[in-house]
């Protein structure tokens, strides 16, 4: 299973600069990004993969502080990582970055390929050059005739790993073949159809585990030149356009021109500097800013009690969004330009959900 796991090892230069680090007696700071598995539904906050592998390096390395950041939010793909990474990872000047969204990405949705490179490329680019090692997970519950789903968004993501020459694990490589060869069971796994149990967060961890003394041993046998770190490449595989998004809030650069029916909200676990449209107010005047730049992400509640939103910019046709489900972070892309420049956004509640209250979370821009 450990062999099947190391997708690549990749280039190794960025994680040897972290190694270097510790083994020179200098505190590292380890980061994780991803949905549910990551933020460890199934093990708990002590017992999930991230918890365990991070004190894998703080046993090797006893005399130093490994810093640990988990950035794990349940149900969220790369479209969301890609616009809160700034804030809740490079803000902490990682070391090194595990980056798992391969459950929560949808397959064949060139939208969501490029969402994901963008933020690949974001955490590449940042000051520091962090080690960025992808992750695969499996999902049991996607089976098809022409391609195996268990596999989730792999197929997608690794070509993107191989393009940029990234160290890649997958677990669902170390776990679906054992279970077919009737090694393991799912249920051995996980206890439904996505999260590893503690048992299989213990594996997830043993395969990142694995992945670090191959690439170690690999690290050893390295010459000077294949140790210096290389610059980003120019070219890209999908565009990338999202790349270094600029995250904004009420506290963070969101400065509205007409803030209309709405007032400041702390409401939220994860975004909770935005606004609100409370629905026991019968007006329904917008809400409106001004951003500058190329591509606008908005960030609200999303979920069938709260109010749909329409959405305008540079008073072109009303956009409806509205994430749908029970509840949950709403998040997607309103504005795009191949030109860069100043526009105006206009946010309104729909008039069929006046009673019901809307929140706008944050936006993000580049």
């Amino acid at each position: 299973m450990k062999i099947r796991s190391l997708t690549s090892l990749g280039d190794l230069s960025r994680l040897a600069k972290a190694i270097d680090k510790a083994e020179r007696g200098e505190d590292i700071t380890v980061a994780y990004i991803g949905g549910s598995i990551t933020e460890g539904t199934g093990g708990g906050a002590s017992a999930c993969y991230a918890r365990i592998s991070a004190n894998w390096l703080a046993k090797r390395y006893p005399d130093i502080n490994v810093n640990y950041v988990n950035a794990g939010i349940g149900g969220t793909p790369s479209i969301l990582g890609n616009i809160r990474v700034s804030r809740d990872v490079l803000e902490h000047n990682p070391d090194i970055v595990f980056v798992e969204f391969a459950v929560n990405d949808r397959y064949n949705d060139d939208f969501y390929t490029e969402t994901y490179e963008s933020l690949i490329r974001t955490i590449l680019g940042s000051e520091g050059n962090p080690a960025v090692i992808m992750l695969f997970s499996p999902n049991n519950e996607l089976v098809s005739e022409d391609r195996d789903l268990r596999y989730a968004c792999q197929k997608e993501e690794q070509p993107i790993g191989e393009f940029y020459g990234i160290p890649m694990v997958s677990i669902s490589a170390a776990v679906i073949p054992a279970i077919d060869e009737g090694i393991i069971t799912w249920e051995m796994y996980s206890n439904d159809t996505v999260h590893p149990n503690k048992w299989g967060h213990q594996v997830y961890s043993d395969m990142i585990e694995n992945f670090y003394r191959e690439a170690i041993s690999a690290i050893e046998e390295m010459s000077s030149e294949e140790l210096q770190v290389k610059p980003l490449r120019e070219d890209t595989y999908t565009g990338a356009r999202y790349t270094n998004l600029k995250l904004c809030d009420r506290l963070t650069g969101l400065t509205p021109t007409d803030t209309g029916s709405w007032s400041s909200s702390d409401y939220g676990d994860h975004f909770n500097n935005g606004w609100k449209k409370s629905g026991n107010d019968s007006t329904n005047n917008p809400f409106t800013f001004t951003f500058t730049g190329s591509n606008l992400f908005l960030v609200y509640q999303g979920g069938s009690k709260y109010a749909r939103l329409l959405v305008s910019v540079d008073g072109g046709p009303e956009t409806e969004k509205y994430s749908g489900g029970p509840d949950g972070i709403g998040y997607g892309l309103i504005f795009s330009s191949d030109t860069p420049g100043e526009h105006t956004v206009s946010i309104r509640v729909n008039d069929e959900d006046i009673g019901k209250d809307a929140y706008i979370l944050a936006t993000a821009f580049n």
